[in-house]
């Protein structure tokens, strides 16, 4: 039966929770969690902006090879944006104890709640997309050399499509009508279990996390470096940690979510840990390019010829290895000196080990060596193996 405008409004206007004993309902209480919402929305973007910037400028200037993931990577920065407005908008509504919510105002949280839970799968997959693809590109640029690694990225990269697929698919019809996901007076209809949804793909997402985070170390530590060398590469990738432990404690917080009435209280927390989940992802997933930005900027400022340094390319020589003889050609980590170090990062890797070696061809260009006549030209080839790992 429809309710009459003036009982509608009288309930619409009233509190969306009966208060506890001896509590009066206070819709200007300034016992509100609204307040974090957006300096944690700010943070997060101006961070994140902070990085792509860096990140795009590094491959666009610097390096001179922009990649696949650094498109995804805008993307996912577009979507990160997105997924901060209705965060934003709680700010108005959300934030203070049920009692002290109007169920009008009540609505509205939850509606901007659904869509955030909506946006929150294709917004960490898009994420996630990138890290997996610098992944793929940094330590198994051949399929063969490194097969098992290669396996490993395609099936967390296929298991996290197919469940943030499900999981945003289930979110948005979770209720028939959907109005019923934030109207709770409509009298028809029906939900499924959203708890169970909500927890389920919260447990997930932190194991598909701890996953990415584990997934470099493998690789890194089978390099031919120092410890300390390895050490500081994969503290470059432990980052992810951040975003295990947020994913962590935004389980729990889902948790204690639906084992409370004071759900426009209790969902902000939930909500903040979201975002701060994602903006980490995101960092995450221009951290390994930034070190190359740093040690640029600082090799120019040292020797003060910032506008003559060349930014495309520079060479360093370095051992590959202190130990071994360097008239051994079987041996791939002997002492050999690299060249060419930076400029297209990665690509034409060898990974036997790991990251392994990098074969260059360095052709002998119009000098013909002596002895050689017209027609019986010698091209001299020189192979040249670079164990260094340099992210970007």
């Amino acid at each position: 039966m429809a309710l009459s405008p003036d009982v509608l409004n009288a309930i619409l206007n009233g509190p969306a929770l009966d208060p506890p004993k001896g509590v009066t309902p206070n819709f200007h209480s300034h016992d509100s969690l609204a307040i974090y919402i957006l300096p944690t929305v700010l943070v997060g973007l101006s961070i994140s902006t902070v990085f792509l910037i860096l990140r795009i400028y590094t491959k666009y200037f610097i390096i001179r090879s922009v990649s696949l993931e650094d498109y995804i990577t805008i993307l996912a920065w577009v979507m990160l944006v997105g997924f901060g407005v209705p965060c934003w908008y709680c700010v108005r509504v959300g934030g203070r104890h049920q009692w002290d919510t109007s169920v009008r105002d009540s609505i509205d949280l939850l509606y901007y709640a659904n869509i955030v839970q909506i946006l929150y799968g294709p917004t960490m997959f898009t994420v996630k997309l990138s890290i997996l693809l610098q992944y793929m590109r940094i330590f198994v640029p051949r399929r063969e050399g490194n097969t098992a690694m290669f396996v490993l990225i395609h099936i967390v990269l296929w298991a996290d499509l197919a469940f943030y697929t499900v999981d945003t698919l289930l979110e948005i019809f979770s209720c028939n009508p959907r109005a019923l996901n934030w109207n709770k007076l409509i009298d028809h209809g029906s939900c499924f279990n959203i708890e169970v949804l909500i927890i389920s793909a919260g447990a997930i997402n932190v194991v598909s996390d701890c996953v990415m985070l584990f997934l470099p170390m493998f690789s890194i530590w089978r390099l031919q470096l120092s410890t300390k060398k390895k050490a500081q590469i994969s503290a470059v990738f432990a980052c992810g940690l951040l975003a295990c432990v947020s994913s962590v404690i935004r389980l729990a917080y889902s948790i204690l979510l639906f084992k409370t009435e004071d759900r426009t209280y209790a969902f902000i927390p939930t909500g903040l840990w979201s975002v701060a989940e994602v903006s980490i992802g995101f960092i995450c997933s221009c951290l390994p390019v930034v070190p190359k930005f740093f040690q640029v900027m600082s090799e120019r400022l040292t020797t003060n010829k910032s506008s003559t340094t060349p930014s495309r390319s520079y060479y360093r020589s370095f051992d590959a290895q202190k130990s071994g003889a360097s008239n051994n050609p079987g041996n791939p980590y002997d002492s050999r000196r690299a060249l060419a170090r930076g400029d297209e990062p990665f690509e034409g890797l060898e990974l036997t080990e790991g990251v392994g070696s990098r074969h260059i061809d360095i052709r002998a260009g119009s000098r013909r060596p002596s002895g050689a006549d017209e027609e019986g030209r010698i091209l001299k080839t020189v192979s040249v193996e670079v164990n260094e790992l340099w992210m970007g």
